[in-house]
């Protein structure tokens, strides 16, 4: 072999080796990009799906804690009504035992309730016969107040015990309103002169036009001091228009 053909077949050789190297190396690198990207979205897509799922458990999650939310609500007030239930029971059972202090004390107990029912065992105990359970009962009544404690009320301001007719009387005035002031229209004509003074400062205490009304009909009363005091209470603002 001369020289020429050497050299020609060595510029050959390394013609091929340069053409036949650098091409499967480019594939190698842009197959690799390609599986990097293949691996790059197969880990986005499964990043949305536990995305999805994460968001559906946490709304089944919220959705459930809001049911059992309003399940224990249901329950508490389901429990709460059981429960005053049976309290109004043991009050009706304490109303009947034969000591009057006991008795006294359950109707105290009274005002801790609500509703209708509690004004039923008011009316239950005002039929006691001992003076003091029926002043508890009437001192309940105010604090409780509502239109069937007025109507109580109207009873308790005929009562056969001046401290009876005395507390209605407070009562009225603690309740205020003019079904109050109509209710205290008994209490102008009681046998019971310091009654009758009280009945006008209740009616001054409640204020508005019924009660002005009852005042100014004091004015025509047959009892002197009770038309003077009628007559000094209406120079005055009522208490309720001061607050």
């Amino acid at each position: 072999m001369n020289c020429s053909s050497f050299l020609y077949l060595s510029l050959t050789t390394l013609f091929l080796s340069a053409c036949g190297g650098p091409p499967a190396q480019v594939t190698d690198q842009f197959g690799d990009r390609q599986q990097v990207a293949d691996r790059q979205q197969e880990f986005a897509d499964r990043q949305q799906r536990d995305s999805n799922w994460g968001q559906a458990a946490t709304n089944d999650t919220t959705k459930y804690r809001d049911q059992l939310e309003d399940r224990q609500q249901l329950q508490l007030v389901g429990d709460r009504q059981r429960s005053q239930a049976e309290a109004l029971e043991r009050l009706r059972f304490a109303l009947a035992d034969v000591d009057p202090k006991v008795r006294v004390a359950a109707v105290a107990r009274a005002t801790e309730f609500t509703g209708e029912s509690i004004a039923d065992v008011l009316n239950y105990a005002y039929i006691d016969p001992h003076m003091s359970v029926r002043l508890e009962v009437v001192d309940a009544i105010g604090e409780i107040g509502g239109d069937s404690a007025l109507s109580l009320l109207s009873i308790a301001l005929t009562d056969d015990r001046n401290e009876v007719r005395e507390a209605a009387v407070e009562a009225c005035s603690s309740i205020g309103g003019d079904v109050a002031a109509m209710t205290l229209s008994t209490a102008l004509v009681d046998e019971d002169a310091e009654i009758r003074e009280e009945a006008l400062y209740a009616l001054h205490q409640i204020g508005g036009p019924v009660a002005q009304g009852l005042i100014q009909q004091a004015l025509s009363d047959n009892d002197e001091d009770l038309r003077q005091l009628a007559s000094a209470l209406l120079q005055q603002t009522p208490t309720a228009e001061l607050q």
